[in-house]
C-alpha cells in the first residue's frame, strides 16, 4: 500500500496556487469595495502577488503548475485594463499608476506594454484610458523617483504619437488622436515633463544636436518649434479649452465636447452663476449658451459616446464618473424652486435649466443602457452613511440609483438607513422629478448605519422578488446574488470580449521570452 501511495505526486504545491488566487481575490475586493486612494496598501498587495509569481515562474518547470502560474499572471496583468477602463471598468487613474509602478519592478516589459494598451484605441473600440494617463503616470512616478525608467517609456510613447499626428496633419490635414491636448505646457506644474519631452524629441530627430557649444540657444529654439507643433495640432483638434482660453465661447460646439468636459464646465458654458443668474453680458457668451441649449434640445450628441456594444460586468455595474454632477445641479434647481414663490424673479433661467437637464439626462441614460447590464427585477439599494445632502459622493450614488430604476421594472429605490426608506420613482416625470423625490425622502432623515445587512433584514431573506444591487459609499454597484470567489469574479470580467486585446498582448510577450 505504501508503494502505491508513493506513485502519486505530492499536492503541496497546489496550496501556493490557492494562496495566489486568494490574494488576487483580495486585491480585487480591495479595489472594488475598500480602495479610497490609499496607494501604499494597493502597492503592497500587488507586490506580494508578483513576488510569489516571480519566484514560482523562475523555476522554469514545464508543468501544468507553471501554466497555472502564467494564467494567474495573465489575470494580474489584464486587470490593469479593467482598473483603468473609463468606459466599462473602474476608471481609477491613480490605482492604475500604482499597479504599473509595482509591475515595472518585476516585469518591465509587461508594465510598458500595459501602458501602451491603455492609451491606444481605434475606430471599433475605445481605449481603456486616454493620453491624459501619460502625464498622470509620470507625475505619480516623479514623486518617488524623478528618473524612473517608466517615465522615459511614457515620454517615448507620447512623442511617437505626436510624430504620427504631426505627419498626418501636414500631409493630409487630419489628426486621429487628441494626444497633443495632453502634452503639458512649458510653464505649467508639469513643466519638468515638457522639458523631458523636448529633450527626447531632439535625441530622436536631431542626435548630437545639443552637444554644440550653442546648446542653450539651440535648446530654446527647439522648445519654440516643439511648442508651435503642439499648438498647431491642438488648434486643429479644437478642444473646448482653446476656445475658452481665447474667450471665444461661441466656437464651442456640442459635437466637439466630451461628456465629462460638459459636466465639469456646465455653468461657464451656459453663462450662469451658481444661483442661475446671467454671468456675463457679452454676445459671445450668450451665443455659446444658446447654441448648447439648442443642441441639447435637438439631441445632438457629445463627441464621445459608445461606438460599439461593450460587454457588461457580470457581478458589478459601471457608471460614468460625471453623473453625480447632474444630481448636484438638479438639487440646485430644487432649492431654487423652493424659494421661487417668494422671489419669482430670482432666476429667469430656472425653467430652461430644468428642461435642458431633463433632456441631457435622457441622452446619458440611453447611452449608458447600451451596455444592457440591468435586469427586470433589479432593485437599487443605497448603502451610504451620509452626513449631508450636499455630499458629492451621495450625488453620485443617487445618480446610479436613478439609472438603475429607469431601466429596471422596479421603479423604486431602497435607502438602507437605520430605518430603511422606500422611495417610489414610478410617478416621477423626468430626471429632476426623480432627484426631487429622493431629496425630499432623505433630507431630514438620519442616514447612518447604512449596511447591506439592514436591507436584507428589512426585505426578508427569501421573501422578496428583487435582484438586489448594492450601491456602497465607494460608488461601486454590485449584485447580491454573487456567491463566487472574488478571484472568479475578476476572472469572469476579464473573459469579456472587451479585454481580448490585453490578453493577446500578454500572450505575445510571454511567447517571445
Amino acid at each position: 500500500m505504501c508503494d502505491n501511495l508513493a506513485e502519486f505526486p505530492s499536492l503541496q504545491q497546489s496550496t501556493q496556487v490557492h494562496i495566489l488566487q486568494d490574494r488576487l481575490g483580495d486585491y480585487f475586493h480591495f479595489l472594488t469595495n475598500e480602495y479610497s486612494h490609499n496607494n501604499d496598501i494597493l502597492e503592497d498587495k500587488v507586490r506580494t502577488i508578483l513576488d510569489i509569481l516571480r519566484k514560482e515562474l523562475n523555476k522554469r518547470s514545464q508543468t501544468i503548475q507553471n501554466a497555472i502560474y502564467l494564467s494567474i499572471l495573465d489575470t494580474m496583468f489584464s486587470s490593469i485594463a479593467y482598473v483603468r477602463d473609463i468606459h466599462n471598468g473602474l476608471g481609477q487613474r491613480n490605482a492604475t499608476y500604482a499597479i504599473l509602478h509595482v509591475m515595472y519592478d518585476f516585469y518591465p516589459m509587461l508594465s510598458i506594454s500595459a501602458l501602451k494598451h491603455l492609451v491606444s484605441g481605434d475606430y471599433y473600440q475605445y481605449g481603456y484610458g486616454s493620453w491624459r494617463d501619460i502625464c498622470g503616470l509620470c507625475e505619480y512616478l516623479h514623486k518617488s523617483n524623478i528618473d524612473h525608467p517608466l517615465i522615459d517609456n511614457a515620454i517615448g510613447l507620447m512623442n511617437a504619437q505626436i510624430e504620427i499626428d504631426w505627419k498626418a496633419y501636414q500631409n493630409h490635414g487630419i489628426c486621429s488622436t487628441n494626444c497633443a491636448k495632453w502634452v503639458p505646457r512649458e510653464k505649467s506644474k508639469h513643466g519638468w515633463l515638457f522639458d523631458k519631452l523636448v529633450a527626447h524629441w531632439i535625441e530622436i530627430h536631431l542626435p548630437g544636436f545639443l552637444q554644440s557649444e550653442r546648446r542653450v540657444a539651440l535648446l530654446s529654439g527647439c522648445k519654440r518649434q516643439y511648442r508651435k507643433m503642439i499648438s498647431a495640432i491642438t488648434a486643429f483638434i479644437s478642444p473646448m479649452e482653446i476656445h475658452m482660453c481665447a474667450r471665444n465661447y461661441a466656437s464651442v460646439e456640442m459635437n466637439q465636447l466630451h461628456n465629462r468636459a460638459l459636466s465639469q464646465n456646465w455653468d461657464l458654458l451656459f453663462n450662469q452663476s451658481s444661483s442661475l443668474d446671467v454671468l456675463h453680458t457679452q454676445t459671445d457668451r450668450r451665443n455659446c449658451s444658446q447654441q448648447l441649449s439648442h443642441s441639447i434640445q435637438q439631441d445632438i450628441p457629445c463627441a464621445i459616446g459608445y461606438k460599439t456594444h461593450i460587454g457588461k460586468n457580470i457581478h458589478g455595474v459601471s457608471f460614468p464618473d460625471y453623473i453625480g454632477k447632474y444630481v448636484r445641479r438638479a438639487i440646485r434647481c430644487i432649492l431654487r424652486m423652493e424659494i421661487f414663490s417668494e422671489q419669482p424673479t430670482c432666476s429667469a433661467r430656472l425653467s430652461e435649466e430644468i428642461n435642458i437637464l431633463n433632456k441631457k439626462w435622457i441622452k446619458i441614460s440611453h447611452l449608458w443602457n447600451k451596455k444592457k447590464c440591468i435586469k427586470e427585477h433589479d432593485l437599487a439599494v443605497i448603502c451610504y452613511n451620509c452626513v449631508s445632502i450636499h455630499d458629492p459622493n451621495l450625488h453620485y450614488v443617487i445618480a446610479q440609483a436613478c439609472l438603475v430604476s429607469e431601466w429596471s421594472g422596479v421603479k423604486r429605490v431602497l435607502y438602507s438607513a437605520h430605518n430603511p426608506i422606500w422611495i417610489n420613482l414610478d410617478i416621477c416625470d423626468g430626471f429632476i422629478a426623480k432627484v426631487r423625490a429622493i431629496y425630499f425622502a432623505i433630507r431630514h432623515e438620519n442616514l447612518i448605519c447604512s449596511t447591506p445587512d439592514i436591507a436584507n433584514t428589512f426585505l426578508g431573506p427569501e421573501q422578496h422578488p428583487f435582484n438586489i444591487l448594492f450601491i456602497n459609499e465607494h460608488g461601486w454597484c454590485n449584485r447580491q446574488e454573487n456567491e463566487e470567489t472574488d478571484y472568479y469574479q475578476l476572472w469572469s470580467i476579464l473573459e469579456q470580449p472587451r479585454y481580448k486585446a490585453i490578453h493577446r498582448c500578454f500572450a505575445q510577450i510571454v511567447g517571445t521570452n
